[in-house]
């Protein structure tokens, strides 16, 4: 499992592998920062560990 924290807003996002984990990740940006106009490259940037 690999896991991410929001630098923005602290939100804990969890997924199996690093594809779905940055599909999540653009998910939560789009939803919750929206205004923020977070790019992919930005949302790639965000430390990732194992869970």
């Amino acid at each position: 499992m690999r896991v991410a924290d929001c630098p923005l807003c602290g939100q804990r996002i969890e997924a199996e592998n690093d594809d779905e984990l940055f599909k999540k990740g653009r998910a939560h940006a789009d939803e919750k920062h929206a205004d923020l106009n977070i790019t992919d490259e930005q949302i790639r940037q965000i430390p990732v560990r194992d869970a």
